[in-house]
């Protein structure tokens, strides 16, 4: 075995080299880890939960609230794109196939168009011991359904805009249910 040292020393400084390179990319990935945006869950309603923010009230977190949570979000819409992480793209698919067919049969069944021509709809129904009117213009309401907030928040803006106006929406003083809904139970 011949013993080639300037072939050693090249070796030996190109691991040096690669090690040193190594740990500065460690290093700088654990500083942006420090400083990445923070996400929580929406509020649950128990407040035992120990992942939503009002759970995690001794962190530093807690003392600016603010900018660790989105500015234009509600907490409606931050459930429906929890639900929706939580359930799987493939499961709100399905879910959404589900929900569009129920819709169309329902529409199918009443002769439902549009606010405008809502067939045999019935105007008024009692839920809950709530009286709700089906919504007879144009809206920009959509049920208050977690799983219906769900689709909608995961649908395009052309369907938000196009459809969700139109579809079937009974009110009552402070709840918008949809056709299928209301229907449920």
């Amino acid at each position: 075995m011949v013993y080639n040292r300037k072939k050693y020393k090249k070796e030996n400084k190109e691991n040096k080299e690669n090690k040193e390179n190594k740990e500065s990319k460690d290093k700088k990935q654990s500083q942006k880890a420090l400083h990445s945006p923070q996400h929580f869950p929406a509020d649950c309603f128990s407040g035992e939960c120990g992942l939503c923010f009002n759970c995690n009230k001794n962190t530093i977190m807690s003392c600016n609230r603010d900018s660790f949570t989105k500015e234009n979000e509600n907490a409606y819409q931050r459930r429906a794109k929890d639900l929706y992480k939580m359930l799987g793209k493939k499961n709100v698919e399905e879910y959404t196939e589900y929900y569009n067919k129920k819709l169309f049969d329902w529409c199918k069944s009443y002769d439902y168009k549009d606010p405008f021509c809502y067939g045999y709809a019935p105007e008024k129904i009692t839920y809950n011991n709530k009286k709700f009117k089906l919504v007879e213009k144009k809206h920009s309401f959509f049920c208050d359904d977690i799983y219906c907030k769900m689709v909608y928040e995961n649908t395009s803006p052309w369907e938000q805009d196009k459809r969700y106006p139109i579809m079937p929406i009974y009110q009552s003083e402070n709840n918008n249910l949809c056709a299928i809904c209301i229907n449920k139970y």
